[in-house]
């Protein structure tokens, strides 16, 4: 679920990224999926049932 906040700065740095507006917004919304995804990881792993 936390995966999904990332998805709309994901989107909208493709969509600048594709009208010309360079690299660094796609950039930022992969560092915060990629981010996302490894605290999701590491936490997941912790829990015990």
């Amino acid at each position: 679920m936390m995966l999904l906040m990332c998805v709309p700065l994901v989107a909208i740095g493709l969509w600048q990224f594709f009208s010309g507006g360079g690299l660094a917004p796609l950039l930022g919304g992969l560092v915060c999926f990629g981010m996302m995804a490894l605290m999701h990881l590491g936490m997941g792993s912790s829990h015990r049932h």
